[in-house]
């Protein structure tokens, strides 16, 4: 998959940032659907096989952005100084105790957490490791439903 420029040299940073602490990003969401040339991306979304605050961590420091921890889904908010927001979430499984019950998450491969999204369109990975940056997973062809 291609981005355009500025988006592909961020999202290799996340990847080789990731792959230099052990582990595999992903884009997810809009950054994995690819937004239209000339759109302004305010947001990317990214998950990785592994803990979301060291990554998180790193990035912040190379980049001197704010940090918002959401310590009960081990999910990290970074907001550059550019106002550009990047979300990194562990790839993860969700089980809901209860009809409207927050879920209860737990650690999960790219897979299990791609096969627990609500629609094919948001069911769409890029990996951001260098050796394989910009392969696709798409498992329920959300690409062809966009």
């Amino acid at each position: 998959m291609m981005f355009d420029g500025a988006l592909e040299s961020l999202l290799r940073e996340i990847g080789s940032t990731a792959s230099g602490l052990g582990l595999t990003a992903w884009a997810v969401g809009g950054a994995a659907r690819q937004h239209l040339p000339g759109e302004i991306l305010k947001d990317i979304d990214t998950a990785v096989e592994g803990p979301a605050t060291g990554l998180a961590e790193r990035l912040a420091s190379a980049w001197g952005a704010e940090v918002t921890a959401h310590d009960a889904f081990g999910t990290v908010t970074l907001v550059r100084p550019d106002g550009l927001s990047v979300d990194i979430a562990p790839t993860r499984t969700e089980r809901y105790p209860a009809p409207g019950a927050l879920p209860v998450v737990a650690p999960a491969s790219i897979e299990e957490d791609i096969a627990r999204r609500d629609f094919t369109v948001n069911a769409i990975a890029v990996c951001l490791k260098p050796d394989r940056f910009g392969e696709v997973y798409d498992p329920t062809g959300g690409r062809e439903d966009l």
